[in-house]
């Protein structure tokens, strides 16, 4: 019996690896972190003093504040002598989030919205980020374990950055204060928590790299700009545009088939991370450069994974095809970490392990052929990636070393 996607016959098929491309992060974030919950919770608790969050009166932007203060207190206490791991640092977001939306939906509910120092709020977290990437040397003295983790120090401060705007989101500009409506009110204050953290987490992060490390290694900041102009170059070339996938799927009847290669698309250019002036990710030069690594793998998996596309128009992808890419795609994925089980090619492989697992995993639905064409492309443009890793891997390492 051939089992179907995400119904993995485990004594049969090998799993891909166990993949845990991110550190934990340092004890002293969570620490602090919960030094700074603590005083978050005590003013959303301050504002909502007296305030019948029951009435039917409350304005829609304030309603969630009672219910997220509560889960942001739980939070707090649940985080409290636990081990400062991923999921406690992803929890201690969450709850400085809620708290955030807490004392933000107060400030609505009592006519203290002052918008105007929310625009000055994000100005100063910006500031502040780009004074600490000041502090951030690109150094290495191992490159397949430094520029990891120096990846993994750069990553906090982008997303500081795109909740340091209104709402969270950052829309090409920094919004006026008049732009910020009572809605805005709530989501900033829940933006700008969970960016205080994020900046909280690269501080620490780097201050312990820098006590593992000290000042060992040699500069690799010149290498890598002429590498993701390498990596950029490659990207222009190679990339299709909107119009040319129109062009490819426009003959194709709709079925398995076409939704096939659609996804194929969509997998390996519809997701592409690009820098752009004056963004999120300005400055971040390594965390760019990395993204663009992992944009050049999955730019030259496309055509591999079309040579190996192993069903026509007309047809749709059985269960027995599906399951032999599922078998091929596991055994290269464990293949490639045996062969470079090192923190620079996790992180560069991340995407491909992802595409496996959701493949693995499935979804239910009311039409079973497309599934299994959403299984089929997962495996296919994960081994298709994997394929191009070691490449990408040594062209990093021969730069930066």
């Amino acid at each position: 019996m051939v089992p179907e996607p995400g119904r993995r016959s485990h004594d049969r098929l090998p799993s891909p690896p166990e993949h845990r491309p991110q550190p934990s992060p340092p004890e002293s974030v969570l620490t602090e972190g919960l030094e700074s919950l603590e005083g978050h919770l005590e003013e959303a608790e301050d504002l909502w003093e007296g305030i019948d969050a029951d009435r039917d009166e409350l304005p829609d932007a304030a309603r969630m504040g009672p219910t997220l203060l509560e889960d942001a207190a739980d939070r707090y206490q649940k985080l409290l002598g636990s081990t400062p791991d991923s999921s406690a640092l992803s929890s201690l977001r969450m709850a400085h989030g809620y708290a955030g939306y807490a004392i933000g939906g107060g400030r609505v509910v009592r006519g203290e919205t002052d918008a105007r120092g929310l625009v000055d709020r994000g100005e100063e977290i910006r500031s502040e980020i780009d004074a600490l990437r000041e502090t951030i040397e690109y150094r290495a003295d191992d490159p397949a374990t430094d520029v990891a983790f120096l990846y993994w120090i750069e990553r906090p401060l982008h997303f500081a950055r795109l909740n340091s705007h209104r709402s969270g989101i950052y829309t090409g500009g920094v919004s006026a204060a008049d732009d910020y409506r009572d809605y805005d009110i709530p989501r900033t204050w829940e933006a700008h928590l969970q960016a205080s953290v994020h900046v909280l987490e690269s501080r620490h992060a780097y201050r312990e790299h820098e006590a593992d490390t000290g000042t060992d290694g040699h500069s690799f900041e010149a290498p890598l700009e002429t590498l993701f102009e390498r990596f950029d170059e490659e990207i222009e070339r190679t990339r299709q545009t909107y119009e040319e996938r129109a062009e490819l799927l426009e003959p194709l009847a709709e079925g398995p088939y076409r939704h096939a290669r659609f996804q194929c698309w969509q997998f390996t250019h519809g997701d592409l991370d690009r820098a752009f002036d004056d963004g999120p990710t300005t400055g971040l030069d390594l965390l760019q450069t990395i993204r663009h690594a992992r944009n050049v793998l999955k730019l030259r998996a496309y055509p591999d994974a079309l040579e190996r596309f192993a069903f026509e128009e007309g047809e749709e992808p059985d269960p027995a095809l599906v399951y032999q890419e599922e078998k091929r795609a596991a055994t290269r994925a464990r293949d490639a970490v045996a062969e470079h089980d090192t923190p620079l090619f996790r992180l560069l492989v991340d995407d491909a392990m992802r595409l496996l697992r959701a493949g693995d995993i499935g979804l239910p639905g009311d039409d079973p052929a497309r599934a299994r064409a959403d299984s089929y492309v997962y495996y296919l443009i994960g081994r298709a990636q994997l394929r191009h890793a070691n490449d990408v891997y040594q062209t990093i390492l021969t730069a930066l070393e």
